[in-house]
């Protein structure tokens, strides 16, 4: 190996480049957004300006639709339709409306993006 004007040598068998550029141990580079989000932030995460703490927010709430019932209500009771996210508001409230938790006032309001 040459770095400069100077050379190294060294045995493959012992440092074999291959071992410095492959691993066979899987990092999720998405593993933050599996993050739960705390219930009492759920609501000024998904309303904030953070996209990371808004898809964790999200998905904590997809994960447990039940239990989030009230603050997923009231979370898009508020929320607004926009170009930019009438696509994943469609996915959500599609399925929170699968799952039974949507109140009539905003089952009204989502109706033209459920599935």
């Amino acid at each position: 190996m040459s770095v400069g004007n100077k050379s190294f040598t060294y045995d493959f068998n012992e440092f074999n480049p291959i071992y410095f550029i492959y691993t066979d141990v899987y990092e999720d580079p998405y593993a933050q957004f599996s993050i739960p989000v705390p219930t009492e932030d759920l609501e000024e995460a998904i309303l904030g300006e953070d996209l990371e703490l808004q898809v964790r927010a999200w998905n904590t709430m997809y994960a447990n639709p039940k239990e989030l019932a009230l603050i997923i209500n009231r979370i898009l009771w508020k929320l607004e339709i926009r170009e930019d996210n009438e696509l994943m508001i469609s996915v959500f409230t599609s399925h929170f409306d699968q799952e039974g938790i949507l109140t009539e006032k905003v089952l009204d309001k989502y109706r033209h993006l459920i599935n």
